[in-house]
Order: C-alpha cells, then sequence, then structure tokens
C-alpha cells in the first residue's frame, strides 16, 4: 500500500474554503462558528476576502481550522515517508506518471482563475502576512507566489 499527500495551492484552499464554507451557505458549522469571529477580530461588519485573510494573519496557526490548516502542520511531510506527492494543479500529469492514468479528458481545475481574481483584492502587505504563513508548504511542494 502506498502513502499519498495531496495537497492544494494555498489560493487555491483559502478561496474555495472561504466560498463553500463561509461566504455561500451561513449555515455551515464553520460559518456560525468562524464569521462572526472573523468580523469581530478585522472589526468589521460584512464578510470579505479580504477580511478572511486579515483574520488569518491576525490569528495563531495553533487556532486555524483544518482546512485552512498549513499542509507542515497537520500532514508531517518531513516525518512521513510519503511516496507521492500530488498537487490538485498537476493531477492529471501526475496520476499519469505514477500510476499510467489519463485523465486528460478531465477539465483543468477550474477554480484557478477565481483564485486569482480574489488574490487581486488583497494588499501587498496582506500577501505577505499569508505567505510567511505558509513559506513551509510553499517551500516542501515547489509553489511559486501568487
Amino acid at each position: 500500500m502506498s502513502t499519498i499527500l495531496f495537497v492544494l495551492l494555498v489560493s487555491d484552499r483559502s478561496k474555495k474554503y472561504f466560498r463553500n464554507r463561509l461566504a455561500n451557505d451561513k449555515a455551515t458549522w464553520q460559518a456560525k462558528k468562524y464569521v462572526p469571529k472573523i468580523l469581530e477580530v478585522t472589526n468589521a461588519t460584512r464578510l470579505t476576502f479580504q477580511k478572511f485573510v486579515q483574520f488569518l494573519t491576525k490569528t495563531p496557526v495553533e487556532e486555524f481550522d483544518t482546512h485552512w490548516m498549513p499542509f507542515y502542520r497537520h500532514c508531517n511531510p518531513c516525518g512521513i515517508k510519503y511516496d507521492a506527492i500530488l498537487k490538485a494543479e498537476t493531477l492529471a500529469l501526475d496520476l499519469n506518471e505514477l500510476f499510467k492514468i489519463d485523465i486528460n479528458n478531465i477539465e483543468k481545475h477550474s477554480g484557478e482563475k477565481l483564485a486569482k481574481r480574489y488574490f487581486k483584492m488583497l494588499t501587498n502587505a496582506e500577501k505577505s502576512k499569508l505567505y510567511a504563513i505558509y513559506k513551509p508548504d510553499f517551500d516542501l511542494f515547489n509553489y511559486s507566489v501568487w
């Protein structure tokens, strides 16, 4: 049996979590728990992606929800000998290389353009603070900075 780690770029993870668990569905337990905290910590009256990022940069990593926790904190990539690390962004290539599975018919990860739009809303200072939190993930998984 193989030990495989599946990772997703920080910009895609944070955008996806924000939209699916906080902004678009106010009935999720995450929205009920975190939206009031985000608004309080950022002194805001309305939830935006920028306020979510500001909340992340003001919150100790130990208090992060597992969905936005840096991979290096909960997957122990340095302590576990993974047979493969698959990236969502290159999944078709990775699966083809490792398992000879050709999934080129599947659409490319559709959230990429949306993630770029979300990150254009952030100031350079906000991006830098967010990068500092996830720097080990960028280094471990060879991601480039947005």
